[in-house]
């Protein structure tokens, strides 16, 4: 693709043990969506390789892609890697990217909340993740369906 950005990444050394950082990893998406920051569905999650796959999307795109990847420096510290890729294609204009950042925010930020507190998980009901998760699912379908009628509007014009 012409003009292609190169995927959004952040690499992170943290002074926790890699268990402690699966664990906060594994409870990502459930934190991130009871905490009301974004419908993210986890895809994957692989405690052997340490890698996690979430996903997000986004108004008029297929969306996002997030993997983060944990690797252990030494017993008390471990790196972590988060990149975010487009679903399809790639990221070619920069308010894309801008958004992609957002995502690496709010990710990192949910990490560091897990990290140094790991019972904020346990904090969130499960009522309140489907709720959020039910209010995030009818937004992209409404944009959906007002992208749809946008487009039937002009189809409709331009055939006249």
């Amino acid at each position: 693709m012409i003009g292609a950005i190169p995927n959004p990444t952040r690499e992170l050394t943290v002074p926790f043990a890699n268990e402690q950082v699966q664990t906060a990893m594994s409870n990502l998406s459930k934190f991130l969506i009871g905490t009301d920051v974004g419908n993210y569905v986890q895809q994957d999650y692989d405690s052997v390789l340490g890698q996690l796959e979430l996903s997000k999307t986004e108004f008029l795109s297929l969306g996002v892609s997030i993997l983060v990847t944990s690797n252990s420096v030494n017993e008390n510290q471990t790196k972590i890697n988060i990149e975010v890729r487009r679903q399809v294609g790639s990221f070619d204009k920069s308010y894309e990217v801008s958004e992609a950042k957002r995502h690496l925010d709010k990710v990192v930020k949910g990490l560091s909340t897990l990290l140094s507190n790991p019972n904020a998980i346990d904090e969130i009901s499960e009522e309140t993740v489907q709720e959020n998760s039910d209010k995030a699912t009818s937004k992209s379908v409404g944009g959906f369906v007002l992208a749809a009628i946008a487009m039937v509007i002009y189809f409709v014009a331009v055939m006249a």
